[in-house]
C-alpha cells in the first residue's frame, strides 16, 4: 500500500540523501508510521514547496533509533518533539524525478487529495489508483529533464524495536495505539492502512480514528470512544462511510465498513444499534422528507429519494472541488 511521508524544504535532502524518512516522537506520528510495511511505495510531500515528490520504496519495516541526537535531521529545537525523529524506515530510490507534482496538480483532478490532506500528517495512506496519478503526473512533469544527482551518505543506524506505548500520552492516544496492535481482536485477517485520517478535505469534518481494510479489501472505518459510545455515533461513522465509499472504495470496487470501540454506550445509542441492523436488512423502513410551509395553511411533504439525495452530494462536491 502507498504511503506519502511529510517533510520540511530543509530537511528533504537530508531524508534522500541518507535513505532515511522518519517521524518526530509523538503518539499520533508512531502510529501512522507504524503502518508501513518493507516493500511499500512511497512518495514525500514537502511543506515549503507544496509538492510531491517520488518515487521511492521501503526497505524496511518501522524502527526505533537507539540514538537518534546523530541525526541526520534538523528541527527548530533539539529535541526529541522536533529535531531527532527516532521513528524511521530506510528506503530506496526507485525513480529519481527531480521535479515534484504542485498539490494543486493533484487538487484539481478531484481524487481525494488537496491542501489539507497533509495537515497535521507525518505519514498517510493513499490508494493504488491515486498512487499511480501521482506517478504519471511526476512523469509528465519530468519529461525532458536531466536526472537529479544526489550525493548519498550511509547514515549508520542503531536498530532497536519500536514501541508506542513509551511515548507519554493521554488515554485516548493509549487506547488508539492498543487498539491497532491488537487489530485482529476485532476480526481476523483486519489490517490497518492508517490514522487519524483525515476527511475535512473532502466536505466532511473530522479524522477517522482507524482506517483498515479486511479480508477481501473492503474498508472499514473504525472510530474509538474513551467514554460511553454517544447517540451521534451513527451520524459519524455513515458521513465517514460515504466519505471513504465515494474516494477510495468507488475506484477499486470494494465496499465500505464501520465499526465502534468505546467503553460503555448510552441508552439511545444502545436502543439505536439494533433498529439501524434492522433497517438496513429493509431499505423501506426508512423514509426522510423534506417539508415546505408557510405555517399558516399550507404544508408540502416531499420524500428525499436516495437518488435525489446522491445527485444533491455530487452537486456539492463538485462545487467545493472548483
Amino acid at each position: 500500500m502507498p504511503y506519502v511521508f511529510s517533510t520540511d524544504e530543509t530537511n528533504f535532502w537530508k531524508c534522500l540523501q541518507n535513505k532515511l524518512f522518519g517521524v518526530p516522537y509523538t503518539v499520533r506520528a508512531v502510529s501512522q508510521i507504524l503502518n508501513v510495511k518493507e516493500g511499500e511505495k512511497l512518495f514525500l510531500y514537502v511543506y515549503g514547496k507544496r509538492r510531491i515528490f517520488g518515487v521511492y520504496r521501503a526497505m524496511s519495516n518501522p524502527f526505533k533509533e537507539a540514538e537518534p541526537a546523530k541525526g541526520p535531521w534538523k528541527g527548530r529545537r533539539m529535541d526529541q518533539n522536533h529535531g531527532y525523529y527516532p521513528y524511521r524506515v530506510q528506503i530506496e530510490i526507485e525513480k529519481d524525478f527531480g521535479q515534484g507534482v504542485p498539490i494543486e496538480e493533484v487538487e484539481i483532478l478531484g481524487v481525494g487529495i488537496d491542501r489539507y490532506f497533509f495537515n497535521g500528517k507525518s505519514v498517510g495512506y493513499i490508494t493504488e489508483h491515486q498512487a499511480e496519478i501521482i506517478e504519471n503526473l511526476l512523469l509528465q512533469g519530468n519529461k525532458g529533464l536531466p536526472r537529479t544527482v544526489i550525493g548519498f551518505t550511509s547514515f549508520p543506524s542503531s536498530i532497536t524495536p519500536l514501541n508506542p506505548l513509551e511515548i507519554r500520552r493521554e488515554e485516548e492516544g493509549i487506547l488508539q495505539v492498543m487498539v491497532q496492535q491488537n487489530i485482529e481482536s476485532l476480526e481476523r485477517q483486519l489490517r490497518v492502512v492508517d490514522t487519524y485520517f483525515p476527511v475535512r478535505g473532502y466536505g466532511w469534518g473530522g479524522q477517522i480514528d482507524i482506517l483498515a481494510k479486511d479480508k477481501v479489501d473492503n474498508y472499514v472505518v473504525i472510530e474509538l470512544k474513551i467514554t460511553n459510545l454517544p447517540a451521534q455515533i451513527w451520524s459519524q461513522l455513515l458521513s465517514y462511510s460515504y466519505a471513504i465509499r465515494n474516494v477510495f472504495a468507488i475506484h477499486e470496487g470494494v465496499g465500505v465498513r464501520t465499526m465502534a470501540v468505546a467503553r460503555g454506550f448510552e441508552p439511545k445509542t444502545l436502543y439505536a444499534y439494533p433498529e439501524l441492523k434492522q433497517l438496513l436488512r429493509e431499505p423501506d423502513s426508512l423514509k426522510v422528507f423534506k417539508f415546505e410551509t408557510d405555517f399558516e395553511t399550507s404544508l408540502n411533504l416531499t420524500e428525499m429519494h436516495i437518488q435525489a439525495v446522491s445527485k444533491t452530494l455530487n452537486k456539492n462536491d463538485k462545487e467545493r472541488n472548483k
